[in-house]
C-alpha cells in the first residue's frame, strides 16, 4: 500500500463566537434595506452560535467517557439503564439550570472571564473563577495527550513511523502545535483590520463545525450494521432491556451503589462543559438587547429564535443524542466483537481503552479494514481538537485582555508580542504536563479525580449564586440582624453535611440515623431564625411575617433573577425574557445542597478492598497514581480557598477594571476605590448602617419598599430602579473591545 499523506484539518469550534460572523453583503442606503441585512446578519450570527454549541457539546465527553461509564456502571449491574437513570434526573434538575446560570451570567455582564463574574457575584469567590479555567487546562492536556496517540497511530497505518523511545514526545509536540496554531488563529479572527475575516471566518466555521459530526455518524451507521450489533450479552439490546434486571433490583443497585449517581452527575459536566470555562465564553458572545425606550437594536440574545432556558434545553438536547447515540454505537461493536471474534472478549474500561481498543479491533476484521481505521483516528482527532479548543478557550479569553496595552504592535498587526507569548506559555505548559500521561492508567487516574473537582466546584458556584450573592443586602433588608441571614446558611449546610457523613461515612444501615440528624439540625435552625423573625414583627407591626420570610428564603435569588432578566436577554418575540422561577429555587435549595451530598458520597465510596476510594482507585499504585490524582484535587479547592481568604489576590487576571472600583454593600454595587482589604469590610459595614439610618428614615420604611418593589413586574421594577441611576461604561474582555453596561439600583446591569 502506498502512504498517502492525509489532508489534516485544524477545528475551532468556538471560532464563531464573533458579534457579527456573517459575510459581508452589499450595503444599500434605505432604511428597509439596512433592517433586512441586520436581520440577516442577526439569522446568520444565531445560526453560527447554535453550531458553536454543537461543536463545543460533542467530544470526548461523549464517545469517549459516556459509552464507558455506561458499560462500567450500567452494562455490568444489568443494563444500561441503570446508569441513564441518575443520569436523565441529574441532566434535568442540575444539568439545566446550572446551565441557564453560567449562559446568562456571562451574557448579562458581556464576560467571557470566569474570574469577572465571581468577582461581581462576590469578591471572596474570584478563586472559584480560577479553578473553572484551570480544571478545564487539566482535561485539555490529557485530552490532548489522547489527540497525540491517534496521530501517532494514523500516521502508522499511513506508512509513517518515527523511531526513537522519544516518539511519543514528539507526537504530543507536534499536536500542541497544532494546538498553538488554533489558539493564534483565534486571536486573529478577532482583528477587526482583516478585510476579509468575516468571509474565512463563516465558511470556516460552517465546514469545520460539520465534518467531525459527518464523520461521527457514518462511524455510528456502519457500526449498527454489524452482525451481533443487537446482541442479547453486550450489544444494543443490553444498552437499553430491563429483561435481566427487575424494578426491585433496578431499586436496589441505585440504592446499594450510591456512587453511581455521583459519576452520572459529573458526567453530565463533562459532556456539556460545566465549570470549565466554555459556557462562559459561549454566553459572553450573546448580545443583549436593551429594552429601553431609546433602544433601537434588534440583534437577539438567542442561538435560534428562543431564550437563553430554550437554548440550555436545546445544547443538552444535542449533547444526549450524541451521547446516547455514541454509547448505541459503542455496544452495537462490543456486541460484534464478542460474538464474530471472541466469544471470551470483555472490554478493558481503564481510561480510554474501551474506545481505542475496542474499535480498532473491530474495525480492522471488516473489508477495507485499514481505511475503517484510518477513518476512525481521523474522527477522533477533529473531535479531540474539538473538545480542546472549547477547554482552552476559557484560558485564552482570561488572558488576551491582559497583553491587549502591548505598544510595540501597530494597530494593523494581528497579533501583539504578548498575546503570541502567552500562547507559546500555555502550549510549553501543556506539553510538560502531558508528559505525565505515558499509559491508560494515569489517564484513567486523572479522569476520575476530576469527578471530584467538577462536583466541589459545582457546588461552589450554585451556592455562590444562590445564598453568597448580596447576602448583606439580605442583612440590611433584615434590619440589619446579620445571626439570622448566617444562621440559616450554616444550619442549611451543616445539617446536610452531618447527614452525609453520616450515611457515607459510617457503615451499616444509617439512612434513618442520618435522616433524623438532618431534620433536627435544619428544624433547629430554622425554629431559631422564626423566633428571631417573630421579634422583628413585635419591634414594628407593620412588617408582615410573609415578607420576611420570603426575604430570608428567597430574597437574594430572586432579586439577582430579576435583574438578569432585565438586562436585555429577550426570546424570539423580542419580549423582556424573564428566567423562570424554579431556576432561581433549583439554585437556592436543591442544587447546592444535592452537590454537596455527591461530593461526600463520591469521597467515601469503597473500593472492593474496603477503602476509601479517594487516594486508592483502582488499587493503582501511590506513586506516581494516587498522589498526581489527590495532588490535583487539593490544588483546585486551594485556589477556591485562598481567594476566600484573600479577596484580593486574584485581582490582577480581572478584566474588566470597573469591576475593581465597585463594591458590593447592603443596597448593591457601588463606585469605590478600595484601600486595604481588612479595612474594606469594616467600611462596607459603616456605609450599611449609614445608608441605613440616613436613606430609610422610620424603621420600617425599608420594608415596605422592598414588599411594594416585589409585587412589581420586572419591567415596572427596571424603570423604578433605573430612573435614577447614571450609566457606566466597562470595559469587556473581548480583545480590546468594549462594552456597555447599564447601573441599575446601584448594581450593574
Amino acid at each position: 500500500m502506498s502512504a498517502v499523506t492525509p489532508a489534516v484539518v485544524v477545528v475551532d469550534p468556538l471560532m464563531s463566537l464573533s458579534p457579527s460572523p456573517s459575510p459581508p453583503t452589499t450595503s444599500i442606503s434605505t432604511s428597509t434595506s439596512t433592517s433586512n441585512s441586520n436581520n440577516n446578519r442577526s439569522s446568520s450570527s444565531s445560526f453560527l452560535l447554535l453550531a458553536s454549541a454543537v461543536g463545543s457539546a460533542i467530544g470526548f465527553g461523549n464517545i469517549w467517557r459516556f459509552p464507558s461509564l455506561i458499560y462500567k456502571y450500567g452494562i455490568n449491574s444489568g443494563s444500561g439503564i441503570v446508569f441513564m437513570i441518575p443520569y436523565f434526573l441529574g441532566l434535568l434538575f442540575i444539568g439545566i439550570p446550572l446551565i441557564v446560570n453560567e449562559l446568562v451570567l456571562s451574557s448579562h455582564l458581556q464576560t467571557g472571564n470566569e474570574i469577572n463574574i465571581h468577582h461581581y457575584l462576590n469578591k471572596h469567590t474570584k478563586g472559584i473563577g480560577i479553578g473553572c479555567v484551570f480544571s478545564g487546562l487539566i482535561v485539555s492536556t490529557y485530552y490532548i495527550t489522547l489527540i497525540s496517540w491517534c496521530i501517532h497511530v494514523l500516521m502508522i497505518t499511513l506508512g509513517v513511523r518515527i523511531g526513537g523511545v522519544l516518539q511519543n514526545a514528539v507526537y504530543l509536540a507536534l499536536t500542541w502545535i497544532l494546538v498553538g496554531f488554533g489558539l493564534l488563529w483565534n486571536v486573529y479572527k478577532h482583528n477587526k483590520n482583516h478585510k476579509n475575516r468575516n468571509v474565512i471566518w463563516y465558511y470556516m466555521t460552517m465546514t469545520t463545525t460539520a465534518i467531525p459530526i459527518i464523520m461521527l455518524l457514518i462511524l455510528m451507521i456502519r457500526s449498527l450494521t454489524l452482525p451481533g450489533a443487537y446482541s442479547n450479552d453486550y450489544g444494543i439490546k443490553k444498552y437499553f432491556s430491563l429483561a435481566d434486571i427487575q424494578w426491585n433490583d433496578l431499586s436496589s443497585v441505585l440504592i446499594n451503589q450510591p456512587d453511581i449517581w455521583s459519576i452520572a452527575i459529573a458526567q453530565i459536566f463533562f459532556s456539556i462543559g460545566i465549570t470549565f470555562g466554555v459556557l462562559t465564553v459561549f454566553g459572553s458572545r450573546m448580545q443583549q438587547n436593551n429594552l429601553s425606550s431609546t433602544s433601537t437594536s434588534t440583534s437577539p440574545a438567542v442561538i435560534i429564535n428562543g431564550g437563553i432556558v430554550e437554548n440550555s434545553f436545546l445544547i443538552v438536547f444535542i449533547n444526549t443524542v450524541f451521547s446516547l447515540l455514541s454509547g448505541i454505537s459503542t455496544m452495537a461493536v462490543i456486541g460484534y466483537t464478542t460474538q464474530e471474534i471472541d466469544n471470551n472478549f470483555r472490554p478493558d474500561t481503564t481510561g480510554p481503552a474501551l474506545l481505542l481498543d475496542v474499535f480498532p479491533t473491530a474495525l480492522a476484521t471488516l473489508p477495507g479494514g485499514i481505511y475503517w481505521s484510518q477513518f476512525f483516528y481521523l474522527t477522533l482527532i477533529l473531535v479531540g481538537l474539538n473538545s480542546s479548543f472549547a477547554l482552552l478557550e476559557g484560558i485564552t479569553t482570561m488572558a488576551m485582555p491582559l497583553t491587549t496595552a502591548d505598544s510595540s504592535a501597530s494597530s494593523a498587526s494581528s497579533f501583539t508580542t504578548k498575546q503570541v507569548t502567552v500562547i507559546i506559555g500555555i502550549c510549553t505548559i501543556g506539553f510538560l504536563s502531558g508528559m505525565i500521561f505515558t499509559s491508560y492508567k494515569m489517564i484513567d487516574t486523572i479522569d476520575f479525580y476530576m469527578n471530584y473537582i467538577v462536583l466541589f466546584l459545582g457546588f461552589c458556584k450554585s451556592i455562590t449564586t444562590g445564598w453568597i450573592y448580596n447576602m448583606k443586602k439580605q442583612v440590611t433588608n433584615l434590619n440589619g440582624k446579620w445571626n439570622i441571614v448566617y444562621m440559616y446558611f450554616g444550619t442549611t449546610f451543616c445539617s446536610f453535611l452531618f447527614a452525609s457523613l453520616v450515611w457515607f461515612g459510617v457503615k451499616g444501615n444509617t439512612f434513618l440515623l442520618g435522616f433524623f440528624s438532618l431534620i433536627v439540625i435544619y428544624g433547629s435552625g430554622i425554629c431559631y431564625c422564626l423566633y428571631n423573625l417573630q421579634n422583628l414583627i413585635n419591634e414594628d407591626n407593620s412588617i408582615s411575617m410573609k415578607f420576611l420570610r420570603n426575604e430570608l428564603l428567597m430574597g437574594n435569588i430572586l432579586e439577582l433573577r430579576d435583574e438578569l432578566s432585565s438586562s436585555g436577554v429577550v426570546d424570539g418575540t423580542n419580549n423582556e425574557y424573564n428566567l423562570p422561577w424554579i431556576w432561581a429555587l433549583l439554585m437556592k435549595h436543591f442544587i447546592p445542597q444535592a452537590l454537596l451530598v455527591l461530593f461526600i458520597n463520591l469521597f467515601f465510596e469503597q473500593t472492593e478492598y474496603g477503602n476509601i476510594e479517594f487516594g486508592n482507585y483502582n488499587q493503582y499504585q501511590t506513586w506516581p497514581f494516587q498522589v498526581v490524582g489527590v495532588s490535583t484535587v487539593l490544588c483546585v479547592m486551594g485556589m477556591v480557598f485562598i481567594g476566600v481568604l484573600n479577596s484580593k489576590i486574584y485581582d490582577f487576571l480581572i478584566t474588566d477594571p470597573s469591576l475593581l472600583k465597585k463594591i458590593r454593600t447592603g443596597t448593591g454595587l457601588i463606585d469605590e476605590e478600595v484601600g486595604d482589604d481588612d479595612d474594606y469590610d469594616n467600611d462596607v459595614e459603616m456605609k450599611d448602617r449609614t445608608n441605613y439610618n440616613q436613606g430609610v428614615g422610620e424603621s420600617n420604611f425599608n420594608y415596605l419598599y422592598m414588599e411594594n418593589l416585589e409585587k412589581q413586574s420586572p419591567s415596572e421594577k427596571k424603570m423604578n430602579t433605573t430612573s435614577a441611576t447614571p450609566t457606566t461604561t466597562a470595559t469587556g474582555d473581548g480583545y480590546g473591545e468594549d462594552t456597555t453596561h447599564k447601573a441599575t439600583d446601584g448594581v450593574l446591569a
